[in-house]
């Protein structure tokens, strides 16, 4: 599978179980922002879920903020 389709797929189906498993309270996930590092696993797709997911709250290429050079 290719590097973007698996990654999308981690956002998707993994990421919150993820979270779940380390005990982290829904209410903190919905406030949650993602720093996206925009390494060549972005795709429009990725862009697509992490606005309807993230909308407002992420950081990274094709984000609402773009990160800072090496943070």
């Amino acid at each position: 599978m290719p590097i973007q389709l698996d990654y999308l797929n981690f956002l998707q189906n993994n990421l919150n179980q993820t979270l779940y498993e380390a005990e982290v309270p829904e209410d903190r996930i919905t406030e949650m922002w993602l720093q996206h590092d925009g390494a060549p696993h972005y795709t429009r797709a990725v862009g697509k879920h992490l606005n309807e997911r993230y909308p407002n709250r992420w950081i990274g290429r094709g984000g609402a903020i773009i990160p800072i050079a090496r943070s």
